[in-house]
């Protein structure tokens, strides 16, 4: 509740996915000490240290096309976990005390760890589409962002709720 990773008590239906940043650029993304930047930057005493607020949106459209829930994942810490492109160079070492990209690395969020979900609670039985767009906000300069959004598909059966 305190990081709005759920919209309510009690038990609750979650769409869990895996997402990355990846640094496809020429230069490295570099974000720095997150305690000199507190218009980009929110301490998280749920996980004791900064992330880069509302750094990925996301939106579930319903079949017909229209908005049924906006939401943003609130923990980003921009840090390299994995190279991205074939011949990245080694990782500068970004981390959530110096944050930043690598050109050519990612930052992954996989399914398993805290809050890296959408609470669907409610949502009623159907198909739909999750849409997430990368620095909507542009705190991030970048020389092209139409790669910055994805949408995928997905499902919530009959007899969910």
């Amino acid at each position: 509740m305190v990081e709005r990773c759920v919209r309510g008590s009690g038990k609750r239906s979650l769409l869990r996915f895996d997402v990355s940043v990846a640094n496809v650029g020429r230069g490295d993304l570099k974000l720095g000490n997150p305690q000199n930047n507190p218009k980009v930057f929110t301490f998280s005493p749920c996980h004791g240290h900064y992330h880069f607020r509302d750094l990925i949106t996301y939106q579930i459209f319903n079949s017909r096309g229209n908005l049924v829930f906006r939401g943003a994942k609130q923990a980003f810490c921009l840090r390299d976990n994995y190279p991205f492109l074939p011949g990245a160079p080694e990782s500068r070492g970004y981390d959530c005390d110096n944050q930043g990209l690598t050109a050519g690395w990612e930052d992954v969020y996989d399914r398993s760890l805290y809050c890296q979900w959408i609470d669907v609670t409610g949502i009623r039985p159907g198909r739909y589409t999750l849409r997430a767009t990368v620095n909507a906000n542009r705190r991030i300069a970048e020389s092209n962002t139409t790669n910055n959004r994805m949408s995928v598909p997905f499902t919530i059966p009959a007899g969910t709720w």
